[in-house]
């Protein structure tokens, strides 16, 4: 019987990586620090995420790594070449169809051939317990005229109220990050 000799993927020294959705920067910024020949892009529409995402590189001091404050549509018109790694933690299962098309159009547009997708999600099992939460904070949003902006304020005073109230959801899961901020 022939053996199968496992091969382990390793990054070529000098490639180009871009995170979807970056948050606060956190992967990227160990990547970026991990990889130093190698250039790092992190795309996020929160400006307090790219904030604390440029302070985490700045302290670091991070030269390999740019942040790009914008949505995921504009993002796809930034002259930002071809990447080797595009990556999404968690993003894609939150985001509205618009979004996922934006984000498949980046894909299409920016992704080196042999490149690599990685998209990871949160499934139902995970985060069952957050849709009802997050279906009525969407809900409240959409029925508000407003930029995105504007609407993630509107949403976050309405979750305060929530939590200040002592709602339910805030008893069965206080630990959750996600909606305790």
């Amino acid at each position: 019987m022939r053996s199968i000799k496992s091969r382990r993927l390793h990054p070529k020294k000098i490639f180009r990586y871009c995170e979807l959705g970056s948050g606060n920067g956190v992967t990227a910024n160990i990547l970026a620090a991990s990889f130093p020949e190698a250039e790092f892009h992190a795309i996020d529409f929160m400006p307090v995420h790219i904030a604390n995402a440029r302070h985490l590189a700045d302290e670091a001091e991070l030269n390999n790594m740019h942040f790009h404050e914008t949505s995921f549509q504009d993002a796809d018109q930034l002259n930002l070449g071809k990447f080797d790694y595009i990556v999404l933690h968690g993003v894609y299962s939150w985001i509205s169809e618009k979004n996922r098309l934006a984000v498949c159009e980046f894909i299409k547009d920016h992704l080196n051939t042999g490149g690599i997708v990685y998209n990871s999600y949160n499934s139902m099992p995970g985060w069952s317990h957050v849709l009802p939460f997050r279906e009525a904070i969407n809900s409240m949003s959409q029925s508000h005229n407003a930029h995105t902006v504007a609407k993630v304020q509107i949403a976050r005073s309405y979750i305060q109220k929530l939590k200040g109230k002592k709602c339910c959801f805030y008893s069965l899961k206080p630990t959750n990050r996600a909606t305790n901020q």
